[in-house]
């Protein structure tokens, strides 16, 4: 609100410090194979979904379904727990920002394994960052 804009604590009149993070799909499980087929059968199935509407009411996809192409850019985390601690370790320092975000469910994931790989990487990976 405006009778805040010159408060200390306020950077630039809004906030003292700005957040910015990154949303990475992640998929933990206990061998990096298994990881990368169980995590691009589920990001296809995602894009999939996510184009649907654009695909029928457009004729085009909005975000290209090149399921190689995402996880080799960075956008797929996803491996045995010392993989992907390995794989944040180099990321996080390179992508900036002060928050990171894992979508663990996505695609045609089972919540029993979406649940799972979330438990790995809090009690495996976490710890090890």
């Amino acid at each position: 609100m405006e009778e805040h804009r010159e408060d200390p604590e306020r950077l630039n009149g809004y906030v003292a410090e700005f957040l910015y993070g990154y949303v990475r799909h992640v998929y933990v499980v206990e061998t990096d194979v298994q990881a990368r087929l169980e995590a691009k059968s589920a990001l296809a199935k995602w894009f999939e979904s996510f184009n649907h509407l654009w695909l029928r009411d457009r004729g085009e996809e909005y975000w290209p379904s090149d399921v190689e192409a995402f996880a080799s850019e960075g956008f797929l985390v996803a491996g045995s727990p010392d993989t992907v601690r390995r794989q944040l370790r180099e990321c996080l320092p390179e992508w900036g920002g002060n928050y990171f975000v894992g979508a663990f469910a996505f695609g045609n994931l089972a919540g029993e394994k979406s649940r799972r790989s979330l438990d790995l990487f809090a009690r495996e990976v976490i710890p090890g960052l």
